[in-house]
């Protein structure tokens, strides 16, 4: 028995990144889950981008694409949730632009979805990158109303998701440390 898995890509100006990530979690999730990506207001060529090099895993619906056109001030959790709410997948995972998915973790991720049991794979360390990798059961992730749009519109929106599983007695399966590390942000050192 397998259920589908929704991993929700949001991006605004990190095309870099994601020309990098994109492939290998492509070829990884391509056999029976879909890649989310929502383009929440970029002005670096991700749509174009996007179109040229995956059109025909857009039409498969291997990869749902989502542009916000619309002029737009970023906001983490409104571009998650937006990811999240038009995934089709019964288990949702948040995988960041910056952040790669391997065979074992979606092995790891596969279980935790027929188990219908939230699970977090961070490394520990803070500064990497890891810390949103976050799944569930997307009727959960639907009652708890997603990620609260109403902090700050970066930071803390991961955080307040798993306290909140954990107000709701869930309990959270802890994934070993991402295989391959995010791609850094270097762009603004």
């Amino acid at each position: 028995m397998t259920t589908r898995i929704s991993f929700c890509t949001t991006c605004r100006n990190r095309l870099w990144q994601l020309k990098e990530t994109l492939p290998v979690n492509h070829n990884v999730v391509e056999a029976g889950g879909e890649i989310v990506i929502v383009d929440y207001g970029s002005d670096d060529g991700l749509s174009e981008w996007l179109w040229a090099n995956y059109e025909e895993s857009i039409e498969r619906k291997q990869i749902v694409f989502f542009e916000v056109t619309n002029k737009v001030n970023w906001n983490v959790a409104r571009a998650k949730n937006l990811a999240h709410r038009i995934a089709s997948g019964s288990y949702v995972f948040n995988l960041d632009a910056d952040n790669y998915i391997t065979q074992k973790e979606y092995s790891y991720i596969e279980k935790m979805a027929l188990l219908r049991t939230p699970c977090h794979q961070f490394s520990g360390h803070w500064p990497d990158g890891s810390f949103g990798r976050i799944g569930l059961p997307k009727p959960l992730f639907d009652s708890m109303g997603g990620y609260d749009e109403t902090l700050l519109p970066m930071g803390g929106q991961d955080g307040d998701l798993l306290r909140r599983l954990t107000s709701l007695n869930y309990s959270i399966a802890k994934l070993p440390e991402p295989e391959i590390p995010a791609v850094q942000n270097n762009m603004y050192d």
